[in-house]
């Protein structure tokens, strides 16, 4: 995993998990969304224009990321 990527985890997803535990989440799916969400920005964390190309607008960035799953979806 990318120092980008851990850095971004520790900043912004740990305080969500310290939540979701005090929400009494279990310890294994809090692991799991930790580690989804390690897994989806570590290919973005090599490619970071990409990730911002055109938009600040995380939808449209989310729609441009992931076009493909979302045309399999809506068929």
């Amino acid at each position: 995993m990318t120092n980008l990527v851990e850095k971004s985890v520790k900043k912004h997803i740990e305080p969500l998990l310290s939540f979701l535990k005090a929400e009494r989440l279990a310890e294994g799916q809090l692991e799991i969304l930790k580690s989804e969400v390690e897994r989806e920005l570590t290919p973005l964390s090599k490619d970071p224009p990409h990730l911002l190309e055109g938009s600040l607008d995380w939808q449209k960035i989310s729609d441009n990321l992931y076009k493909d799953k979302n045309k399999k979806r809506s068929k």
